[in-house]
């Protein structure tokens, strides 16, 4: 056994290098802990660059915190939905999934009313100052890449004008208000990042535009946008992220009125450029928000958040399946029931979203939440 270590020792730096590169995210936490020469090296600025840019191709996966316990994060894998990783909040803080980006989670602390920035595969977090308003804010999180920054925008929603704040990690002491804002009204309360900036659905004068707000300049443009013209009446337009691209989902009604999902996929940011892709048919009722959160296989999986269900759907067949994603006491993690017929509202759900881990470092200052959470 000493022989096998002195050999491993005797690799040249850049060689153990590029065997560490090929470790998934959770396996390098846990070599870090052999010896402080994998250490030294996993811990850097430019190992981390590498690993995201080159290093193990990171599968989706699902994150669900519980109606039950607010405070303890599940990472379920989507073909097997075994729980893989489980983390607690050390406090007890109620806690709301609002995103996730380049492997750090968002979430609102509802009991201090603050943002949390979270990497769940080296337990570091940070929290976010609180905002200079009170309530009925919405929060957003994107990355600077030019600044290696992330930053949160804060906004307050039901007053008018609406008025935006910007936190950039690492570096602002207090939340800076955004004074180049559009004057537009938001046709919802999402927000999604892509290509380096935050996206949101607005109108004006009666059409519909696409607002972008750069990270870097801080700038914001807007593009019009125009539904395929063969299809009528749209209803619920919203945007959403799916693998770094930038689709449009609107509810339409097809003859004798059945509903079903329309969801096109930008191809140009700059232009008016959307590419019509899937016809997913819905529930009549009840009219809720269906979120897409993975495409595989000739295969959608959606989050009904009207039901706390999880749906997948079929585009061979051109059928859906309910999924039942319930909190398992004995466990203390969702459980999966694929049967539909087990959807049962007495049944506490979940929230999920879509999650890549990587080992990007929420900030490059030391002074980060010590302990907060434990596996």
């Amino acid at each position: 056994m000493q022989k096998s270590q002195e050999k491993i020792h005797d690799l040249p730096t850049d060689v153990i290098t590029e065997i560490l590169l090929r470790l998934p995210a959770r396996s390098l936490v846990q070599v870090r802990k052999v010896c402080k020469l994998w250490r030294s090296i996993t811990t850097t600025s430019y190992f981390i660059d590498m690993y995201s840019k080159y290093g193990f191709p990171s599968r989706q996966q699902y994150v669900f915190v519980s109606d039950f316990d607010r405070r303890t994060i599940s990472m379920l894998e989507p073909k097997s939905w075994r729980v893989i990783l489980k983390l607690k909040k050390c406090t007890t803080e109620s806690l709301e999934l609002l995103g996730s980006c380049k492997g750090i989670l968002c979430l609102y602390n509802y009991t201090l009313r603050c943002v949390e920035l979270l990497n769940p595969m080296t337990c570091e977090s940070i929290t976010i100052p609180k905002p200079p308003m009170e309530r009925r804010y919405l929060f957003y999180m994107g990355f600077d890449p030019s600044r290696k920054k992330f930053k949160v925008i804060c906004r307050k929603r039901f007053c008018n004008p609406e008025r935006w704040y910007v936190y950039t990690v690492g570096t602002d002491a207090r939340w800076r208000h955004l004074v180049s804002m559009p004057d537009t009204s938001c046709l919802n309360c999402e927000g999604i990042y892509s290509n380096r900036a935050l996206h949101w659905l607005g109108h004006k004068n009666g059409k519909m535009f696409l607002y972008s707000f750069d990270l870097k300049d801080e700038t914001t443009s807007s593009i019009d946008i125009t539904l395929c013209r063969d299809i009528s009446s749209p209803r619920w337009p919203r945007l959403f992220e799916l693998e770094g691209s930038i689709w449009l989902q609107s509810m339409y009604a097809r003859n004798y009125g059945e509903p079903f999902i329309g969801m096109l996929e930008m191809n140009s940011v700059l232009e008016d450029q959307w590419t019509w892709k899937y016809s997913v048919r819905v529930p009549m009722s009840p009219p809720p928000r269906w979120t897409p959160l993975l495409i595989h296989n000739e295969e959608i999986i959606f989050l009904n958040d009207r039901l706390n269900l999880l749906y997948y759907y079929d585009l061979k067949q051109d059928l859906h399946k309910g999924f039942v994603a319930c909190y398992d006491p004995e466990s203390g993690s969702p459980s999966i029931n694929r049967d539909s017929k087990a959807a049962n509202h007495e049944r506490k759900s979940v929230s999920c979203i879509a999650f890549r881990e990587s080992l990007v470092e929420i900030s490059k200052k030391k002074k980060k939440t010590e302990r907060a959470w434990l596996y």
